[in-house]
């Protein structure tokens, strides 16, 4: 039916940005800021690469360019065309609209959300991206150090948890679970050797966790 049909869209979308910023951030050149903020928070590069972190780079116009380029037949045979593209990003929460006309020089009507941010993929259990959370890597006045995307027909902050999918296995074996607050702290537990570790994104815990 059409709200299966548009679940289906949003999950090629999610996991076609996911792939864009990891492509940032693994083939960024060397001293990148989203690299030097992970090795001075000690997180190693088999980490990152682990749990899918990507980086967003200080551009108002990236993501919508890059992601048609991504769209693949797999995506295409879902329906996912660029000219649906927009509005998808913007359910998701990481593209939002220009209010009046576009700024001198840019012929964009849309504008990144996530902009020189550190980019933490949220999955469901299976590894399928359906949100994501940025961390700030330059201070910004009235930036929020951490932003996430708004909540869809995907993503409910009051049901998910961060590194759920990498710490699956290892719950079901120990048949217990660390649950801490932030994403980089489920990153350091795990290089520990806590695996069993989650994280609420942004909420306190809910009835539905």
């Amino acid at each position: 039916d059409r709200a299966a049909a548009r679940m289906r869209l949003l999950r090629h979308v999610c996991r076609i940005v996911s792939q864009v910023y990891q492509s940032q951030l693994a083939f960024a050149e060397k001293g990148h800021a989203g690299q030097a903020y992970l090795r001075e928070r000690g997180i190693r590069d088999e980490t990152a690469k682990l749990f899918s972190l990507g980086f967003a780079p200080d551009s108002w116009e990236f993501l919508l360019r890059r992601a048609e380029a991504e769209i693949d037949e797999q995506a295409a045979s879902a329906g996912l065309t660029p000219e649906k593209l927009p509005e998808l990003l913007v359910e998701t929460g990481l593209l939002k609209q220009r209010s009046g006309t576009p700024a001198a020089g840019s012929s964009q009507e849309w504008y990144d959300v996530f902009r020189n941010r550190l980019i933490f993929p949220i999955s469901r259990s299976d590894g399928a991206p359906i949100a994501f959370g940025g961390r700030l890597l330059r201070k910004e006045a009235n930036a929020p150090k951490y932003l996430n995307t708004s909540e869809s027909v995907l993503y409910a902050k009051r049901r998910s948890f961060y590194g759920l999918h990498q710490a699956l296995p290892f719950v079901r074996k120990s048949r217990h679970v660390y649950l801490v607050e932030g994403y980089l702290d489920v990153l350091s537990m795990f290089q520990a050797g806590f695996p069993s570790t989650i994280a609420t994104c942004g909420t306190s815990v809910t009835a539905d966790h």
